[in-house]
């Protein structure tokens, strides 16, 4: 039934958008749709801040930098954009974005003008690699190491310049691989459907570098722990999702302790 619905279109999961080309995004335009923050309608540039909700954050952000700083700690905040925002081409024709701008772009110019806040906006760069390579997955929600590779180099740079010398941004080499199925795929039934469809899935190469330990050992999934590479000189605490899954063996092995809390 899965398939048969999926050959003409239409998807089997009311969580999953059937795009071009054998891309599939998370979220509908379907009315009332409003789950897992409802992404569609957030690329489609629906869901606007209002000017109280850009005060409060950007408030609240600037309170939260300044404590930090009093601690001696370096704050930044970091924007991983969904698939949809890099890959608006390959959504189907009749979705269409409502505004110009996005709250995305409202977020980033309120804290420019009202705070301090050092904040990395990969959508760019990001735009600039898929014409390059494909950077996201397509029947999954997530980047791949192409575009982790970017933004890790992108954030250690924002980070080196607050303690030169210290992190050396660097690029990582990337070996070719791929993979079947991805959390979209699962939505929709996805071995049967996609069990001969292959998604690019470079992995890393770490030359030279140390075998960070964790702590503790048994940490497991979403559960608070940290990376320890003793050759390094900073420290971190990353407030994380889903999308730094990707990120973490690079920073890894970039500090000295690195901790990771979802």
């Amino acid at each position: 039934y899965k398939l048969a619905k999926y050959s003409i279109g239409d998807s089997p999961s009311e969580n999953v958008t059937i795009g071009k080309n054998g891309w599939l995004f998370l979220g509908s335009i379907k009315k009332g749709y409003n789950r897992y923050g409802d992404p569609m309608d957030d690329a489609r540039n629906v869901n606007l801040y209002s000017q109280n909700e850009l005060k409060r954050v950007a408030k609240y952000l600037a309170c939260l930098n300044a404590w930090l700083n009093d601690k001696g700690v370096k704050y930044l905040f970091v924007i991983a954009p969904i698939k949809h925002t890099i890959y608006f081409d390959q959504l189907p024709d009749y979705i269409s974005k409502v505004n110009d701008r996005s709250a995305t772009d409202q977020l980033i110019e309120s804290l420019k003008k009202h705070t301090d806040i050092i904040v990395v906006d990969l959508r760019k760069l990001l735009m600039k690699e898929k014409n390059k390579h494909q950077i996201y997955y397509k029947t999954d929600t997530h980047w791949n190491h192409y575009a982790a590779n970017i933004a890790q180099y992108e954030i250690m740079t924002e980070i080196e310049k607050l303690f030169p010398n210290q992190i050396h941004p660097e690029l990582k080499k990337l070996r070719d691989g791929t993979r079947t199925g991805g959390d979209l795929a699962n939505f929709i039934g996805g071995h049967n459907i996609f069990k001969e469809f292959k998604d690019d899935n470079p992995q890393p190469v770490f030359e030279q570098t140390c075998i960070p330990t964790r702590q503790p050992l048994d940490a497991k999934g979403r559960t608070t722990h940290t990376m320890i590479c003793e050759d390094q000189k900073l420290n971190a605490v990353i407030f994380r999702d889903s999308f730094f899954t990707a990120l973490q063996p690079y920073f890894s092995r970039k500090f000295k302790r690195s901790t990771y809390i979802w």
